[in-house]
């Protein structure tokens, strides 16, 4: 998928096991989707975690994501009203 065209943003799922990097929320100014996904950036450092961002961005940085050993796994443009295009997304 190429996560470099989307008019209106991204929702994404980033996975992965250590120190989450905080840095990538304001590189991709992306956010945690609920509080749910902020309570696993701040305590899943050793565990493998899955967490849900969103961004307005038109792109995703997915080889800098990499590069902290954490995964894009999956990632759905966002429509004008701000919902995933796809329609069952978190099934």
């Amino acid at each position: 998928m190429n996560k470099r065209n989307s008019t209106y943003g991204w929702i994404f799922i980033v996975e992965g096991s250590g120190h989450f990097p905080m840095d990538m929320l304001r590189y991709d100014s992306c956010f945690p989707t609920d509080e749910g996904e902020t309570y696993c950036m701040r305590h899943y450092n050793s565990k493998k975690a899955q967490i849900t961002l969103k961004t307005h961005q038109r792109w995703i940085t997915d080889k800098r994501w990499e590069s902290f050993n954490w995964k894009i796994i999956k990632a759905s443009p966002l429509t004008k009203a701000g919902y995933p295009k796809d329609i069952d997304w978190k099934s």
